[in-house]
């Protein structure tokens, strides 16, 4: 939300409008697709700055609902017109007035936002009245869907009949342990980017010491998996086992979610067990 807000807070002044953001102590890290995240944010804060006039104000805001995140932006504009509310998240839908050509825009944005907020498993949505708009939308907190990869290579693995149908219908590096493989070396390549988000948190030597353990699973992923399956897999597991020690650091410096090592524990012990599956049996 921040990066966001810093990116428009230029266009927002030129245009007289108040821009403002916030987010809940209780928003915590959320597994997602960051870029895709982050062009959502942008459609929704260029529409809102579009229709919003001088001396008006678009807020920004995320909270905990449940087992989501709820993010909303709010803007006090011209509003929608309520028969143009059910078709608002459409392709190349325009209103005639409430999104008028001479405001620019293809009328794509909202619908590709609508796409990416829904393949993370999420909902988006609209309210409007004359005094102004509030789209919104939700994440799951769902670290667990991360594991399918490491599941699927596991069970194709073990049954030859759903390896087939997966290498037909997939293509061949899909099953097995080679989707773990490739996955997993993804994985520990991320995982160096929320290391390194904690690290920001910490100061002095502290945040010294986080940034340089934050590279290690990357590095770890580049030079130690390019082998055969069973050396890549090995140096997987033990890369997984390692980014746990990490962890359990970052958390004794009080840098992470409270619930970070209840997570972190669960997802380690399934992914070991899965590529464990996939390298030795």
């Amino acid at each position: 939300i921040s990066d966001t807000l810093e990116s428009f807070s230029e266009l927002a002044a030129r245009q007289g409008v108040d821009l403002q953001g916030s987010a809940d102590p209780g928003v915590d890290l959320v597994y997602m697709d960051a870029q895709r995240i982050g062009r959502v944010f942008n459609n929704l804060l260029n529409n809102a700055l579009r229709y919003t006039p001088q001396g008006g104000r678009v807020q920004v805001q995320a909270r905990r609902e449940a087992d989501a995140i709820l993010v909303e932006v709010i803007d006090t504009g011209q509003g929608v017109q309520p028969d143009d509310l059910p078709f608002i998240f459409e392709r190349f839908y325009r209103g005639e007035k409430s999104r008028s050509r001479s405001t620019g825009g293809s009328g794509l944005g909202l619908a590709i936002a609508r796409g990416v907020v829904e393949a993370h498993g999420g909902q988006i949505g609209v309210e409007s009245s004359p005094q102004g708009t509030r789209f919104f939308f939700t994440i799951p907190l769902n670290g667990l869907a991360g594991l399918i990869p490491f599941v699927w290579g596991a069970v194709t693995y073990l049954n030859d009949p759903l390896a087939q149908w997966g290498a037909s219908h997939l293509g061949p590096r899909f099953v097995g342990p080679y989707v773990q493989l490739f996955y997993g070396s993804v994985i520990l390549s991320f995982m160096s980017g929320v290391l390194w988000g904690f690290a920001t948190k910490a100061q002095g030597a502290q945040a010294s010491m986080g940034y340089v353990l934050s590279v290690i699973p990357a590095l770890w992923a580049f030079f130690m998996t390019g082998g055969g399956p069973v050396a890549a897999g090995t140096n997987l597991i033990f890369g997984f086992a390692g980014l746990l020690l990490l962890d359990f650091a970052f958390a004794s410096w009080g840098l992470t979610p409270a619930w970070w090592m209840r997570l972190r524990v669960l997802l380690t012990a399934i992914v070991v067990t899965c590529l464990a599956i996939g390298v030795y049996l």
